[in-house]
């Protein structure tokens, strides 16, 4: 077993003592639920409450670029996410029985319904662009390659330590109109980034004023039969 921080809260999710890099990743997916000391060492302040609670406290784990988020806890829901999202190393109890992870890097959801073709497009080109300027933050990431049709566009997005060099990091997003106010989101070409990217796009469509309904979706369910999705990408 791990030894907690004593400045967690009591519960399931906890940080590992003398174990945080002082990232600050943790708490910024995290929020209300995160802070840190005099040393910045990241802990618990509290406890998921609600099922948006849950949805941070997961985040918060996934960011931990050292593992030392962890959750304790024996909920099979919880401890399921973990596993499909191929993280169940950062969990104490496995999930019995195991799974095998799942990348979910396509979402549906609905935006403003377009009543001409030109609104589609205008609304097309519009949401593309809020999604890039979600992921360009810093110095050194970067969007470019972006293609605008009148129901779809796509942009790659570049990251690392050069960006002269995108041949190794990059992926790419694009959006399509299917009908009404529906709209798909896929995520592709870097199957190690997929997943990390899809959770912070859910992340940016839960605090969006006009995309609704949002569903994810794996490769192989995404045009499957009365297949639903799940509402977070983990």
């Amino acid at each position: 077993m791990y030894e907690r921080n004593p400045h967690n809260a009591p519960g399931p999710f906890y940080v590992v003592k003398d174990e945080c890099m002082a990232c600050g990743a943790p708490e910024m997916e995290a929020g209300d639920l995160m802070s840190h000391d005099s040393t910045s060492q990241c802990f618990f302040v509290r406890q998921p409450q609600s099922a948006d609670d849950i949805n941070a406290a997961i985040r918060g784990t996934l960011a931990s670029c050292c593992g030392a988020v962890r959750y304790g806890g024996g909920d099979k829901e919880i401890l399921r996410r973990f596993a499909e999202i191929d993280a169940a190393s950062q969990c104490d109890h496995k999930l019995v029985p195991s799974i095998k992870p799942t990348r979910r890097n396509s979402a549906r959801f609905s935006y403003v319904a377009p009543a001409t073709a030109d609104e589609t497009a205008r609304l097309t080109r519009t949401l593309i662009n809020e999604i890039a300027d979600k992921l360009r933050t810093g110095t050194d990431f970067a969007c470019s390659d972006f293609l605008y049709m009148p129901d779809q566009a796509a942009f790659t997005y570049y990251w690392g330590q050069s960006l002269k060099d995108h041949s190794r990091y990059s992926i790419r997003i694009a959006i399509h109109h299917e009908h009404r106010d529906q709209w798909l989101l896929r995520v592709r070409e870097n199957p190690i980034a997929e997943r990390w990217t899809a959770i912070s796009l859910d992340k940016f469509f839960e605090g969006h004023s006009v995309v609704k309904a949002v569903r994810w979706y794996s490769e192989d369910t995404l045009f499957a039969p009365n297949s639903i999705g799940q509402p977070h990408p983990y």
